[in-house]
This record gives structure tokens, sequence and C-alpha cells, in this order.
């Protein structure tokens, strides 16, 4: 009888531990979740804000501004109903069938190094005559939580010329356009339509979240 006792009490033990284990690997499971999708780990932002700075990096100045000169006097090119643009990057080339992202090599980068696992904004920042203005280059939301930035800044002069529907520099010179978003800020003067001055500062702001 004592050893049935025993071996009773010993198995008591045993399913009381095997018990715990089962709390105690829920209770893992439940706290890990959140951190393994991203939504409030700090690693997860880190990585966040890494890769959203890689897409900007990984295009340089020339890159850049080509998209920001893809104008073609009241919209982007390739836009349809609004002036900027709200989908995802096609394959680059001549302009997509619908909303996308400049179909330049600006817009195929952002695309790549975010993936499909991020939604996106460009953000265009730039002096007016009299105060900061901003303009929606890539639209797709109201940024989600834990959205991260990145900025870089691009300097046009009044000799860049804009970029044609296909990609090409066009003969229209920033200088001379008279229609471009951002205004010229040197318009008086012996500077006025000089090749290499100063036309505009541009802030460009990518702003990803996680869809």
């Amino acid at each position: 009888m004592v050893d049935r006792g025993q071996a009773y009490t010993l198995e008591g033990i045993v399913a009381a531990l095997v018990v715990l284990a089962g709390v105690f690997f829920a209770i893992q499971a439940t706290t890990a979740a959140p951190q393994a999708a991203g939504a409030s780990s700090p690693h997860a932002e880190q990585h966040d804000r890494a890769l959203t700075a890689s897409a900007l990096v990984a295009a340089d100045d020339e890159t850049i501004r080509e998209a920001l000169l893809y104008w073609d006097g009241s919209a982007f090119h390739c836009t349809t109903g609004e002036s900027y643009y709200t989908g995802a990057a096609d394959d680059g080339g001549d302009c997509p069938s619908s909303d996308a992202v400049p179909p330049l090599d600006f817009g195929e980068s952002i695309a790549d190094a975010l993936g499909p696992r991020y939604t996106y904004n460009v953000i265009l920042a730039y002096n007016d005559t009299t105060d900061r203005t901003t303009r929606r280059m890539v639209y797709q939301g109201e940024p989600g939580d834990g959205a991260i930035r990145a900025t870089t800044t691009v300097v046009l002069t009044d000799g860049h010329n804009l970029t044609r529907e296909n990609g090409d520099e066009s003969e229209q010179r920033l200088g001379e356009s008279g229609s471009f978003y951002a205004p010229d800020l040197e318009t008086d003067g012996p500077s006025s339509g000089r090749e290499e001055y100063l036309y505009n500062v541009v802030s460009v702001e990518v702003v990803a979240w996680r869809a």
C-alpha cells in the first residue's frame, strides 16, 4: 500500500509539472506573437528604419532628381485622376496603364527595397515664396502604427531639364518651364535663368509602415 501511495504521489507531481510546463509555453507563445509580427519589437522597428533608409540610399541624387522632374505641367506623368501615384511599382519603361509610382529607377528602387510587406508614401517639401510647401508624390494612405521615416535633400538648378513621359530628358529647362510645382527662388537679378543657379531645394521623405 505504501508503494502504491508513493506511485500515486509521484504521478500527481509529474502531472502537475506537465500542466505547469503547458501554461509556461502558452504564456511564452502569447507574449512572443506581437513581436514576431513586428508590432512592438524594438528589433523590428530598427529593421524597418534601416530598410526605409536603404530605399533612399539605393537611389542616388540623379535618380531621385529624374523622378522629381517627371512633370507634365499640371501633374506627374502617368497619374490618373490625381497628381500623385497611388499604387505599387510597375516594371518600368513607359507610362503604365494604372496608377503607380514613377515608372523610373527611383520608383523601382523604393519598391524593391521595401517589398510587398510595406505600404509607403513619398512626400516632397520645398520652399515657396513665403513658406514651406508639401506635395504628395506617392500616397497610399495614412501611416500605420510604427511608421518609419527617412529623408534626403535634392538641389534643383535652372539648368536641369524636365523628364519626358518615356523617361528621357526633355529639351525644356526647369528655369524656363513656368509651370513646375516648385517655384523658382531666383527670379530677379543676374542669376535668373542661368544654368548653374539655384532653382529650389526639395526634401524627399519616404514614410513606410508594415501592410
